[in-house]
């Protein structure tokens, strides 16, 4: 049962008739009524929604993170559609017809900003990662400012960890502990630089995998 708000040039909630009224983006929204399936899934169907699930199981731990980190400038589409197109397009790989994520191909963020250069991710020392880099402010669009996040995901557990805005880009330097509990997990790194006002960012470096031990 549908509900019309404000006569028939208001908006309008649930189903009347053939259409479904929605609110999407604090917009209401008018949307032909789905029609009931009864064909089977073709071959390649069953793949674009395998592939759709993975890249969303995926994502959706680090929303908070390409929310910003893969700003858009288009109207109604959110950072998380953006890093979900990217993805989806570039870093699934298949396997035996089965879908896989190539972490390598993975972006976390996305832009012009020019990416850390002289980048090492030291994993030698049991617990952390000591991040180093060379400041390379005021090449093209670098800033001093511009903030760094590690980003790290493991698989088996399917978890994000990791820390937003955490050093300055002169910083040049920054450390990241892994909480105990954690330890003995394989994890996908992933480091990158937004800028302070969260408008511009670089594509993230991706920076191996490491099984920390306790």
């Amino acid at each position: 049962m549908g509900t019309y708000n404000n006569g028939i040039t208001g908006s309008f909630n649930g189903r009347v008739g053939p259409v479904v009224g929605v609110m999407w983006k604090g917009k209401s929204v008018v949307r032909a009524r789905p029609k009931k399936r009864t064909a089977p899934l073709t071959p390649n169907e069953r793949r674009h929604r395998a592939k759709f699930a993975l890249v969303n199981n995926f994502l959706r731990g680090a929303i908070s993170l390409v929310n910003y980190s893969f700003h858009s400038e288009l109207l109604h589409q959110s950072g998380y559609n953006k890093a979900f197109s990217y993805n989806i397009k570039n870093a699934v790989v298949l396997k035996e017809n089965k879908p896989f994520i190539d972490y390598s191909m993975s972006l976390l963020s996305k832009g012009d900003l020019p990416k850390p250069e002289s980048f090492v991710a030291d994993t030698s020392e049991s617990g952390k990662i000591i991040f180093t880099w060379k400041d390379n402010s005021g090449r093209g669009q670098a800033l001093s400012s511009d903030l760094a996040f590690v980003a790290l995901y493991s698989e088996e557990k399917n978890i994000w960890l990791g820390e937003e805005k955490v050093a300055e880009r002169s910083e040049g330097k920054y450390e990241f502990n892994l909480p105990a509990e954690y330890g003995d997990l394989e994890f996908q790194i992933y480091f990158g630089f937004v800028s302070a006002n969260e408008k511009e960012s670089c594509d993230s470096v991706y920076a191996g995998a490491i099984v920390f031990k306790k």
